[in-house]
C-alpha cells in the first residue's frame, strides 16, 4: 500500500497491494463507459476506502495525464481474500478531446488518516482496430479529417496512428498543401470490422523541388557552408561544400544534373573550415576565395587559370574561432576587401592594397568595425543608398550590429533596437522584397523569433510583424531569391533539426509556407545557396547539413513566368562587380539588385544577377550603378536568357540615354592617372543641388576642398593640381575624390607622381 499517489509506478511495483484491479473503457461517439472488477487478494486492512475515477488526456500542452473529469465515487466494502466486485461509470467525451488520447485512471484509497492509495490502475481501451493515416511525402503537415460511425471525426497533420472502438466506414479527406496537388482522389473509404485495421495514404505531388542527392552532391559529412560559383570560368555553375574537419569539396558542373568532385590539394583542406567567400580579389579573370576555418589558420586561396595556390601574407591567416566571411570594395578604390567574423575574438577588416611580388597585400583596417564578441556572420549592403557598402553582421549572444559606411571618416555604428536586436544570432541577408528601392533585412535567431525587419529609406528600421518569417524555429541558414520568377522575392529558411521552409511572397507584406516534401532538408541545416545550376532560368538551391546529407534541390517549376539574368565585369570597378546596384523596372515596378559575396551562414549565392519577369515580355528600364559611380542605363534588353554585361563596354545593347540631362548621378574616374601636375575628374547631376567635392589622403584627413556650392544638372568637370588647402604642393602618393551632392556618394582613387 501506497501513502499517497505516486505516477512514477515503476519504482513501487515491487510493493504489494491486497486487490487486484482490472478496469477497461469503450467509447462510441460521444458516449463512453468504464468498468473495473476489483477482486481481494489479500485481507484489506485500510477503512473507509473510496474508488475513484479521473478520465484523462495525454499529450496537452506536451503533459501527461490531463485530468478532464472526475466521475462519481465508489464506496469499497469488500474486505476479505476472494470477495469481489464490478463498477460501472458512464461519460460523454468533450468534442475538444482527441479519443485515441483519452484514458481512465481508477484508484482506491482511504479516506481517513494517511489517506492510502490501496491500489491503482489505468483502464485498458476496447479497441476494435486500428487506422493508419499516411502522408507523403514526409514533412508537408498535410491536415487531413477522418470521420466515421457515432459521429467520429478526427482533423490531424500529417502520418497518425489512431485506434477506434466502432466497426463501420470510415473516410478520409485530405486538405491542400500550398505549392502541391493534392492527392487524386482526395477521399479514401474503407470498412473497419472487429480487430481490423486500415491504413490510408495520400500522396501530394508537383512540389517546388527535385532532390539530387547522388554521389558527392549528397556528401554525408559535417558541413557548414556552401558557395555557388562558376570557379573554371566555363559559364555555368559549380558548388563549393565548406565541412569542419572533413575535406571540403569542388564540385565541377558538367552539366545535365551530373556534378564531379574535383577538389585537391588546398581546396581539399579537411581542417575546421566554417566558411568560404569568393571574389576576384587580384582582378585577374578568374574567382579566388577567403576560407575561414574555426581555431586554425584561415586561407587566402588564389586561382590562376583554374590551379588553386595558397596565397596568406602577413595577418589573413588569422588563426581565431572563424565563422562567416563577406567581400566588399568598402572604399571604393577598385578593390575587394574582406571582412571575417570570429565567435569569440576580434573580427577583422583586411584591406587591399594591391600586388606585392606574386601575392597580394592585405592589411588589418580597424575602422571601428573590430567587434571583440561572439560575432557569427556578415554581409555587406548599401542600406542608405550613398553609393558605398555599409556592414552588418549577427552575433551568437549579443546584439547584432550595423555600421554605415562614411567614406574617409571610418564606419559609424547605425543604433536601431529592431536591427541590433539580442538573441542567438545565426544567417543574415538583405533584400529589397517589397520594392520600395531600398534592402530589406532578414536576421535568423537560433531557437527564438527570426526577424523580417523593413528599411525605412535608409534613416531607421521597423519589424515586419505577423509573417511566418518572424516565427520561432531553430534557423540557421537564410537565402533571398525570385524562387518562381514572378517579380517577388521569396526566401528559404534551413532550419537545424526542424523542416527547412520556402516562403513565398505574395506583395504587400504576405509569405505563404511552401512545404518542401525532401528528407534531406529535416536534418541539421547549415548553410544554403541560390543559383542557376542547370542554367534553365529559374533558380535552384544547394542544402549543406552537419551530419546527414547534403541535396541540390532542382527547380523545375516551369509555370511560364520570364527571367532575366545577368553577369557582370568590372572595369574601373572591381572585376567581379561586387556592390554593382541594378534595378530593372517592368509593369511600373522596379526591382532592385545589389551583388554580394558572402551572406546567409557562412555561404554565399551566385554573384549572378537574376530577376523573375512575371508575365511581362518585355524590359521598360534596365540600370546598372558600379561601385566606380559608373551608371548604365539600357533598353531593348532581351529577356529569358543570361547576358554579360561589362562596365563602360559597349554590350550591342544600346545606351538609352541621349537626352541633355544626365538621368542617374556619376562620378566618372579621372584623366589621366596617375598624372602630376593636373588631372580632370567628369560628374553628372540629373537634378540640381548643392554639391562638394574633397579631397582625401590614405589616412582619412582633408586635403582640399575642391567644390562646395549649388550646381545645376547636367555633365560638369573640376580638376586638382595637386595643391592643398593652402596652396602648397602634396606629395606623391595615393589620394581620393569624394564628391557629394543630395544622397550621392562616391569615391575616386588617383595616383600623384612626382
Amino acid at each position: 500500500m501506497f501513502p499517497y499517489y505516486d505516477p512514477h509506478v515503476s519504482s513501487n511495483l515491487a510493493t504489494p497491494s491486497p486487490l487486484v484491479m482490472i478496469a477497461s473503457y469503450a467509447a462510441s461517439g460521444s458516449d463512453a463507459s468504464v468498468n473495473v472488477q476489483i477482486t481481494v487478494d489479500q485481507s484489506v486492512t485500510t477503512t473507509n476506502n473510496v474508488v475513484h475515477f479521473c478520465v484523462i488526456e495525454d499529450d496537452v500542452h506536451n503533459h501527461a495525464n490531463m485530468a478532464r473529469m472526475m466521475l462519481a465515487d465508489e464506496v469499497l466494502t469488500i474486505t476479505a481474500p476472494g470477495e469481489t466486485v464490478s463498477i460501472n461509470r458512464t461519460f460523454t467525451l468533450d468534442p475538444g478531446w482527441k479519443p485515441d488520447d483519452v484514458e481512465v485512471v481508477v484508484w482506491v484509497q482511504s479516506s481517513i488518516g494517511q489517506k492510502q492509495v490501496v491500489q491503482a490502475t489505468k483502464a485498458v481501451p476496447n479497441y476494435v482496430g486500428t487506422i493508419t493515416v499516411a502522408t507523403a511525402p514526409a514533412g508537408l503537415g498535410a491536415e487531413w479529417t477522418l470521420t466515421g460511425p457515432n459521429g467520429y471525426n478526427i482533423v490531424g497533420v500529417d502520418g497518425r496512428i489512431l485506434a477506434v472502438f466502432d466497426e463501420g466506414d470510415y473516410t478520409v479527406t485530405y486538405g491542400d498543401v500550398p505549392g502541391w496537388e493534392s492527392p487524386d482522389p482526395v477521399s479514401f473509404t474503407d470498412t473497419m470490422i472487429q480487430d481490423g485495421s486500415l491504413t490510408f495514404t495520400g500522396t501530394y505531388v508537383g512540389g517546388p523541388f527535385t532532390a539530387l542527392a547522388t554521389g558527392s552532391l549528397g556528401y554525408n559529412g559535417q558541413g557548414s557552408g556552401v558557395a555557388i560559383i562558376d570557379f573554371d570560368g566555363d559559364s555555368d555553375l559549380d558548388i563549393q561544400v565548406i565541412n569542419t574537419g572533413e575535406a571540403d569539396l569542388l564540385l565541377r558542373n558538367d552539366g545535365g544534373h551530373t556534378f564531379t568532385n574535383v577538389a585537391a590539394g588546398v581546396t581539399a583542406d579537411v581542417g575546421a573550415g566554417m566558411a568560404a567567400a569568393w571574389a576576384d580579389y587580384d582582378n585577374d579573370g578568374d574567382l579566388d576565395y577567403y576560407l575561414s576555418k574555426n581555431g586554425e589558420a584561415n586561407l587566402l586561396v588564389r586561382n590562376d587559370g583554374g590551379s588553386f595556390v595558397g596565397a596568406n601574407m602577413g595577418t589573413i591567416g588569422n588563426t581565431g574561432p572563424g565563422a562567416g566571411v563577406a567581400w566588399a570594395d568598402y572604399n571604393l578604390d577598385g578593390m575587394v576587401d574582406v571582412y571575417l567574423c570570429n565567435t569569440g575574438a576580434a573580427n577583422v577588416l583586411y584591406k587591399a592594397y594591391g600586388p606585392l611580388g606574386l601575392d597580394w597585400l592585405f592589411l588589418e583596417s580597424s575602422g571601428g568595425v573590430n567587434d571583440a564578441g561572439n560575432s557569427a556572420c556578415p554581409t555587406w549592403v548599401d542600406f542608405d543608398n550613398d553609393g558605398d557598402s555599409d556592414l552588418f553582421f549577427t552575433t551568437r549572444s549579443g546584439q547584432d550590429r550595423l555600421f554605415e559606411n562614411a567614406g574617409s571618416f571610418g564606419f559609424y555604428e547605425f543604433s536601431n533596437s529592431t536591427i541590433n536586436n539580442p538573441g542567438n544570432g545565426s544567417g543574415c541577408a538583405w533584400a529589397d522584397y517589397d520594392h520600395d528601392g531600398d534592402m530589406d533585412l532578414y536576421a535568423a535567431v537560433d531557437g527564438s523569433s527570426d526577424r523580417l525587419v523593413r528599411n525605412m529609406a535608409g534613416t531607421s528600421f521597423v519589424p515586419a510583424i505577423g509573417t511566418p518569417a518572424s516565427a520561432v524555429a531553430n534557423t540557421r541558414g537564410v537565402a533571398w531569391a525570385d524562387y518562381d520568377n514572378d517579380g517577388d522575392l521569396d526566401l528559404y529558411q534551413a532550419k537545424s533539426g526542424q523542416y527547412d521552409r520556402l516562403l513565398l511572397n505574395q506583395g504587400g507584406g504576405v509569405f505563404v509556407v511552401i512545404p518542401l516534401g525532401i528528407d534531406e532538408a529535416g536534418g541539421a541545416a547549415r548553410g544554403a545557396a541560390w543559383g542557376d545550376t542547370d542554367g534553365d532560368g529559374d533558380l535552384d538551391l544547394y542544402l549543406v547539413n552537419a551530419g546527414s546529407s547534403n541535396v541540390l534541390m532542382q527547380n523545375d517549376l516551369d509555370n511560364g513566368n520570364h527571367w532575366l539574368h545577368l553577369r557582370l565585369t568590372g572595369t574601373t570597378s572591381n572585376v567581379s562587380a561586387i556592390g554593382t546596384i541594378v534595378e530593372l523596372t517592368t509593369g511600373g515596378v522596379t526591382q532592385r539588385r545589389e551583388v554580394t559575396a558572402g551572406s546567409g551562414y557562412c555561404s554565399q549565392n551566385s554573384l549572378d544577377v537574376e530577376f523573375g519577369l512575371g508575365t511581362a515580355t518585355s524590359v521598360e528600364s534596365l540600370v546598372i550603378t558600379w561601385p566606380s559611380g559608373t551608371v548604365q542605363n539600357f533598353s531593348g534588353v532581351p529577356i529569358d536568357q543570361l547576358i554579360e554585361l561589362n562596365e563602360d563596354v559597349s554590350t550591342g545593347v544600346e545606351d538609352s540615354d541621349t537626352g541633355d540631362t544626365p538621368a542617374q548621378y556619376a562620378l566618372h574616374s579621372n584623366y589621366p592617372n596617375p598624372f602630376n601636375p593636373l588631372t580632370t575628374f567628369a560628374f553628372e547631376l540629373p537634378r540640381p543641388g548643392r554639391t562638394t567635392a574633397q579631397v582625401y589622403d590614405v589616412s582619412g584627413r582633408l586635403v582640399k576642398v575642391l567644390l562646395n556650392q549649388d550646381m545645376p544638372a547636367g555633365t560638369h568637370s573640376i580638376q586638382w593640381n595637386g595643391n592643398d588647402g593652402r596652396g602648397q604642393p602634396v606629395g606623391s602618393g595615393t589620394y581620393f575624390l569624394r564628391l557629394s551632392s543630395g544622397a550621392f556618394r562616391s569615391v575616386k582613387e588617383m595616383t600623384l607622381l612626382k
